[in-house]
């Protein structure tokens, strides 16, 4: 771990998923939605912005954590306005249906996709 990592984890005792995800969108609620009103669109639209920046060097972690954190707002904003389920039950859910799923080899722009059923 380096100096920069460890300093952040002992400010930031979070661990768990839920836990940086309520952290995040309690603050990005605070900052960018003040009068409580669902912003999920626009977190999406800035998302597709921050991908886009990401796609031009996938190894800058300031761009992974941009997205992540915009994917924790949406999230935050979905379970406090809609009643979605907790991020860490989503995720995990979703990583078992995958986890199951049968994929195909990597398409023309170089991801799987996974086979469907018909």
């Amino acid at each position: 771990m380096t100096d920069k990592a460890k300093e952040q984890a002992d400010f930031y005792p979070y661990n768990g998923l839920n836990e940086i995800t309520e952290l995040a969108g309690r603050w990005a609620n605070k900052t960018f939605a003040p009068d409580g009103e669902y912003i999920g669109r626009n977190i999406v639209e800035h998302l597709k912005s921050e991908v886009v920046e990401l796609a031009e060097d996938p190894t800058d972690m300031e761009e992974v954590a941009d997205c992540m954190l915009l994917l924790m707002h949406l999230a935050y904003q979905n379970f406090v306005h809609h009643g979605g389920e907790p991020a860490r039950n989503a995720v995990l859910g979703k990583l078992q249906v995958n986890m199951k799923r049968k994929w195909g080899k990597r398409n023309e722009k170089g991801f799987c996709e996974h086979i469907r059923d018909n």
